[in-house]
């Protein structure tokens, strides 16, 4: 029974591990629709330390837009069985907002970092932002007079994860997840200025195969160490 009772949970943990994994290509912005201190007119989304996200209710939208795309290019995708219906709002999928990679390294360093400087929000997002400015010109090249406008952009090549959950279970939702895999590897784009060179990224979805567990619940190894030999760090993520 104790063993049944750990495979359960272990299930349960493992379908829990199902995110959205988006992958900066170009400077990217996310606006939050806020102006920063009158220097910047589109500033990105942010936590209340300064650390970006994306907001989960923007990344559905992006992906509903692509699997739109992807059933009227013939692809069998039950949109409105994902999405919800715009009749009465139900859907099968939550998106939760995307946070960095390392989000929760982190939240350690900022805490035990004492220097009210470097924790500050603003200083903290300028760490993984940068602003650009723009502006229009008229026929003759000259720059239109109050035409200059400021974007804070997420930097090129951050890495971003939103967990995932499906409101349903069994057939249903091995075929989700299924036509989830297709509808991220559909969306190229998102964010501001799509057209001028930004929004540029690469989505997949990302799932943990509970089949790893049907033998019954895996133990942890301890590695050996030996305090007297010298040992090399290796980081490596396994999907």
């Amino acid at each position: 029974k104790n063993k049944q009772q750990k495979l359960a949970r272990a299930e349960k943990r493992a379908s829990r591990v199902n995110y959205i994994r988006i992958e900066l290509l170009s400077d990217t912005c996310f606006s939050s629709g806020e102006i920063y201190n009158s220097m910047v007119d589109q500033d990105v989304c942010h936590d209340a330390l300064g650390l970006p996200v994306i907001r989960g209710k923007r990344i559905k939208g992006c992906l509903r837009e692509a699997a739109g795309e992807l059933k009227d290019w013939g692809a069998e995708i039950d949109v409105e069985g994902i999405f919800g219906s715009r009749r009465d709002g139900t859907s099968a999928l939550f998106i939760s907002d995307a946070k960095p990679e390392k989000y929760d390294r982190y939240l350690a360093e900022l805490s035990e970092t004492a220097d009210p400087m470097l924790t500050s929000p603003g200083r903290v997002l300028s760490a993984f932002t940068c602003v650009r400015t723009q502006t229009a010109v008229d026929e003759d090249g000259i720059a239109k007079e109050s035409s200059l406008r400021s974007v804070r952009v997420l930097k090129k090549g951050m890495v971003c994860f939103a967990p995932v959950e499906f409101r349903c279970s069994g057939a249903k939702k091995r075929l989700y997840m299924e036509q989830m895999g297709l509808i991220c590897k559909a969306l190229r784009h998102m964010g501001l200025n799509r057209t001028r060179g930004m929004g540029s990224v690469k989505v997949s979805f990302e799932t943990a195969a509970s089949e790893l567990f049907a033998g019954g619940v895996p133990d942890i190894a301890e590695a050996e160490y030996d305090p007297g030999k010298e040992y090399r760090r290796l980081d490596y993520m396994i999907y």
